[in-house]
């Protein structure tokens, strides 16, 4: 009777603390989902209005760039691998690097006499991207996803943080 109440208590211990990992990771999950539907709802359509500006600097490039010139700086390859990305945070990624590219291209243009005409629409261009940059940097999206990373840095987050992973945030990216 002794040995039963034993193993009893020992059993008990170990459900209320896999109870207890099982919640915790449901709850981040949760947390997480919750985080790649914001992603989604609010930092997707002004990477894709970003992803069309660029396509129009590059389309400005195109008639003063040679063409092996604007492949070296592949907006067209970031834009498909955004487009092809399977996680929040390749998407970041490669959103950074488009950001990268567009710098790239008006740093180059900036130097080229070009017709008035051509300048505007690539300061228009230019300035519609850096609007989006601005738009991803205050969405409520970044809000949450700050709150989530502290939250998964946090406590019991460092066990979690393996299986679910931090979600990007975006920050206004300058030229280097």
């Amino acid at each position: 009777m002794k040995n039963s109440r034993g193993f009893a208590w020992v059993v008990a211990v170990i459900i209320g603390v896999a109870g207890f990992f099982v919640g915790t990771f449901l709850s981040f999950n949760t947390m997480r989902s919750e985080g790649a539907e914001a992603f989604q709802r609010e930092a997707m359509p002004p990477i894709n209005r970003a992803m069309e500006s660029a396509f129009n600097i590059q389309t400005i490039a195109g008639r003063y760039l040679d063409l092996r010139e604007i492949e070296s700086i592949g907006i067209s390859q970031i834009v498909q691998n955004i487009q092809n990305a399977e996680n929040e945070a390749d998407i970041a990624d490669y959103y950074v690097s488009l950001n990268r590219a567009v710098w790239a291209i008006y740093d180059i243009l900036a130097t080229i006499e070009m017709t008035q005409d051509n300048r505007s629409l690539h300061g228009r261009y230019h300035a519609n991207f850096l609007e989006q940059d601005f738009v991803l940097s205050v969405s409520a999206y970044n809000n949450t996803a700050v709150e989530f990373n502290e939250t998964l840095n946090g406590g019991l987050g460092f066990l979690m943080r393996p299986f679910l992973g931090l979600l990007p945030r975006f920050d206004v990216v300058t030229p280097n």
